[in-house]
């Protein structure tokens, strides 16, 4: 029971009592006198307690010696019981206490302390005087008095302070009360506006409404005639894709006749060539000697011979023997290195070409082909 009430009384040990009257625990194993005091309050009483409890002290040897020596009693008229007993609802009463001032209030009060009381026969020739123990007696109650007296006049300041708060809100709420209803006054002003614009925006509104009947009467007109320039439009288109179509023929026909115009052209030319060739010297000169290089000619030749599918080594034995059949002799026939040679010229001028055209030209490829390679996907398009 005693150590469950001294875990109670832990929370409230912020007032050290002991420490304020420069007791020590030093000071009490060590048997120095104890200071002399008006007056033993609960909290004196509470933080020596919990002391004798952390030490595993006797109670009897050094709380009731303390209180004894502080306040001048006589330690054989200490009732242990009640006073322990007292101590316990002392702790009971200060863990009720939630707020900081009545707790304060509450530990600075005086512990009054418990004595046994004796019978002994009555001396009739003192009675007249008071004894010490009832001087003694008197005293504590008046200083109990005072002590009530003090609250009270604290309680009373206290519930002073409240009323001027109270007054101080009231007057606060008086100012909002104010500030509200000049607020409602704005309020009624600003709904008049509102109902005054309310009204005109009805007015707009019924103008707003005959405008939208007429602009839904010109949407109905535009529709119609939007549906009749489609059907206008696709007719049109209809006549144009026909047009589209016979000038493409006219142009296939056109390109057609352009390239039998051109083939029967380099046919001639061929004829006049080999008529020359025929009609005269009979050796044909294929290499310039004076530039040493090949006639245009002969390179032209060897493209269209290999483009023929004619193996490079057997160019030039193509070329004796169309010669011999010609009756001619070539001065200096191509050997396979030179006719690889003009093979690369024509696929790089073949290339260039190509890279010439094709760079103006949108949508070039044709096809694609795609693998899939270490799990990626690689495309080769074909222009």
């Amino acid at each position: 029971m005693n150590l469950f009430i001294h875990n109670q009384y832990e929370r409230f040990r912020e007032v050290p009592f002991l420490s304020r009257l420069q007791v020590t625990r030093e000071s009490i194993l060590s048997g120095e006198p104890f200071p002399d005091l008006d007056i033993v309050t609960n909290g004196l009483v509470l933080d020596l307690y919990s002391f004798c409890l952390d030490n595993n002290m006797i109670i009897k040897d050094y709380l009731y010696k303390f209180i004894s020596a502080c306040s001048k009693t006589d330690i054989e008229t200490i009732n242990a019981e009640a006073t322990l007993a007292k101590i316990h609802r002392a702790l009971k009463t200060c863990k009720t206490k939630r707020k900081n001032e009545e707790k304060e209030l509450f530990l600075s009060q005086k512990f009054s302390i418990p004595v046994s009381t004796a019978s002994a026969p009555r001396d009739t020739s003192s009675s007249a005087m008071p004894t010490p123990e009832q001087k003694e007696t008197v005293n504590l109650k008046l200083k109990q008095q005072s002590t009530k007296m003090a609250a009270a006049r604290e309680k009373s300041k206290q519930l002073k302070r409240k009323l001027e708060r109270s007054e101080k809100r009231c007057d606060e709420k008086k100012l909002k009360l104010s500030i509200s209803e000049n607020e409602t006054k704005k309020l009624r002003i600003e709904l008049k506006d509102s109902k005054k614009n309310e009204k005109m925006l009805q007015r707009k509104l019924t103008q707003t409404m005959v405008k939208n009947a007429k602009l839904t009467n010109c949407m109905k007109d535009m529709k119609n005639a939007k549906a009749a320039m489609k059907n206008d439009l696709k007719n049109k288109t209809e006549e144009i894709q026909l047009i589209q179509s016979v000038l493409d023929e006219t142009e296939e026909v056109v390109s057609y006749a352009e390239k039998n115009k051109k083939e029967l052209q380099e046919a001639n030319e061929t004829i006049d060539f080999m008529n020359d060739i025929i009609n005269d010297n009979p050796e044909l000169a294929v290499y310039d000697e004076a530039e040493h290089k090949y006639t245009n000619e002969t390179v032209q030749c060897v493209m269209n011979l290999t483009d023929m599918k004619v193996p490079t080594e057997k160019v030039e034995n193509v070329m004796k023997e169309v010669a011999k059949l010609c009756g001619k002799n070539i001065n200096r026939v191509p050997s396979a290195s030179t006719v690889n040679r003009i093979v690369d010229s024509k696929v790089a001028l073949s290339e260039t070409q190509i890279g010439s055209v094709l760079k103006e030209k949108e949508n070039t490829t044709l096809y694609t082909d795609e693998t899939r390679k270490i799990n990626m996907a690689n495309a080769c398009k074909h222009t």
